[in-house]
């Protein structure tokens, strides 16, 4: 698997948020973003140079707040043999959704609700002339319209419940890769019917994590959606999992690479941003354009990080802290957001045909 440094065209370098890393208070690498932000408050930003003043009362790791060119931010930091890294990203009480933004993703919640009402009076015709097939056809459309609306209100639900702070942590040491290969088994059942084939591999063995399992596999769900939308017919996708890490702290790192063509540069611009929302990998998604924005909050409620890159394809990597796995805590039960239903056409219901939404599902 490809190696993620700190400088390059890889982990830091197309990330929409500044990251900077300090080493004895004098700055050793920062990002693009990094460089505009210093742009809007006028800082001195170059390697080898002093940290600017705000970020020199910054020291070992932790998240806090501060108040930067105007704006509040959350400075999440975290020692490494390198330094000490330096993560920016805008709190959420300084994200405000634009109307327009609103009445977009109105629009978009409208296209399923008007599928399901359309479908449901159809069925409610009579109408002699109607073939058996073509009613069950009526009632895969109208379940695969149920279930794209509940998927949207799921991912709204959990990224607000994440956003304000109302969605506790309530972490148990889980196996990461018997979670990623139970995702993947549900997926390739009914992946062929999107035109994709999806391979799952995984390296170093037990890969135990502190997390929920409720939101991991949404996490999982949507990175592979969004796979599945750019890979395109006959497209390929790619599952790894791996340790990752230094002498310090231990990773495991969750990759997916898809053969699509990659992400365009306003979609990295955006990509974390709810405000104002990528497209998805496609300007032809069925969903919000939250489902990264939702990976990545899912990803730093278990301490850890993600980014996208492209390049021949899009590449989305996660990196999440091992756990040892002696401290169990309290259990808690998985919440259930797909209402009963099979939750994994709920989750790919934007991608999947009607085909797959037939009673016997």
């Amino acid at each position: 698997m490809r190696e993620f440094k700190l400088s390059g065209p890889a982990w830091f370098d197309a990330s929409p948020e500044p990251v900077i890393l300090t080493h004895d208070g004098y700055t050793a690498y920062y990002n693009t973003a990094a460089a505009a932000l210093a742009g809007r408050s006028g800082w001195t930003l170059q390697e080898g140079t002093p940290l600017p003043e705000p970020l020199q009362t910054i020291d070992g790791a932790g998240v806090q707040t501060m108040e930067l060119a105007g704006e509040r931010w959350m400075c999440r930091t975290e020692r490494l043999e390198a330094g000490v890294l330096i993560c920016l990203t805008l709190s959420p009480s300084s994200v405000s959704v634009p109307l327009e933004r609103l009445a977009q993703l109105a629009e978009r919640m409208r296209l399923p609700l008007g599928s399901l009402i359309g479908v449901s009076q159809l069925l409610a015709q009579t109408d002699a002339q109607r073939t058996e097939e073509k009613t069950r056809q009526y009632q895969s459309m109208q379940r695969k319209s149920y279930y794209t609306l509940l998927r949207m209100l799921n991912t709204l639900e959990t990224l607000g419940s994440l956003s304000d702070g109302h969605c506790p942590f309530q972490g148990e040491p889980l196996d990461l890769g018997g979670l990623c290969a139970d995702v993947v088994r549900r997926v390739q059942s009914v992946c062929g019917e999107a035109g994709c084939t999806l391979e799952f591999r995984q390296n170093g063995g037990n890969l135990l994590v502190q997390g929920e399992d409720a939101l991991l596999r949404q996490m999982l769900y949507h990175l592979i959606s969004n796979a599945i939308r750019a890979a395109g017919d006959g497209g390929r996708i790619t599952l790894e999992l791996e340790k990752c890490g230094g002498k310090g702290r231990r990773w495991v790192r969750l990759v997916i690479w898809d053969s699509g063509g990659g992400f365009r540069p306003e979609q990295l611009a955006r990509a974390f941003d709810p405000a104002q929302g990528a497209a998805g990998l496609s300007d032809q998604s069925e969903g919000l354009g939250m489902g990264l924005a939702l990976c990545r909050r899912i990803a730093e409620r278990h301490g850890g990080r993600m980014a996208v890159m492209t390049g021949a394809s899009a590449v989305t990597a996660v990196e999440l802290p091992l756990c040892d796995g002696l401290s169990f805590g309290a259990l808690h039960s998985p919440s259930d957001l797909s209402g009963g239903i099979n939750e994994t056409l709920v989750q790919l219901s934007d991608v999947l045909p009607w085909q797959c939404f037939t009673e016997q599902e």
